[in-house]
């Protein structure tokens, strides 16, 4: 048997290497994605959905994020304390409430009109029903907090973007006129795309 202070070391290594990326605990119903790493408790990756790996960067769509049930197991089984008081969501029925208010409280603070409220719910209401496989992911988080949302350029294709980019903002975080910030997410979309977002 081994000795305890190696058995703590072991639990140290196990949370530094895959504790999620965003509350920074072990994940809860972690997700695998397609790369094989798994850098997030479900709740947390459905919240932010973020589009590439955190360890190895590869482009990660919603259609191939699966929860690795085994991986859950293991470490419910050997890190049991780190996982008092909380609970496990329902996939199926996970309520997005918090993530649609911190949207609204954000587009409070940066003045946005209410028109763009309505886009980026109806932009989360057609992302629960676009996960079959070929789909595109039709949320994209901007480095500002904000959701980005399609546009088209002046010669009409369409293209994801920061809300708060404003005519002369170039470079990323950089202060525009009435204190804005444009974080410069940017992302073409194809006409297959487009039609799958319900704008073309």
């Amino acid at each position: 048997m081994r000795p305890l202070d190696d058995i703590a070391q072991n639990k140290e290594t196990l949370r530094d290497m895959v504790s999620c990326q965003e509350c920074h605990k072990l994940p809860m119903q972690p997700v695998i994605f397609k790369c094989g790493h798994s850098t997030h408790c479900w709740k947390c990756w459905h919240l932010k959905l973020p589009t590439r790996c955190g360890r190895c960067d590869v482009l990660v769509r919603a259609s191939d994020v699966d929860v690795n049930q085994s991986l859950g197991s293991l470490l419910l089984a050997n890190v049991p304390e780190d996982y008092v008081g909380r609970e496990a969501v329902d996939i199926n029925t996970f309520d997005d409430t918090e993530r649609r208010e911190t949207v609204r409280i954000k587009s409070r603070q940066y003045d946005m009109p209410d028109s763009y409220i309505d886009k980026v719910f109806e932009l989360f209401d057609r992302n629960a029903a676009q996960n079959g496989m070929g789909r595109t992911q039709v949320i994209r988080e901007c480095k500002c907090g904000m959701v980005c949302v399609p546009k088209a350029s002046k010669s009409g294709r369409m293209f994801f973007g920061c809300p708060l980019w404003r005519p002369g903002s170039q470079l990323r975080g950089e202060v525009v006129e009435a204190g804005r910030y444009h974080c410069n997410t940017f992302m073409w979309l194809s006409a297959k795309q487009a039609a799958v977002l319900g704008i073309v």
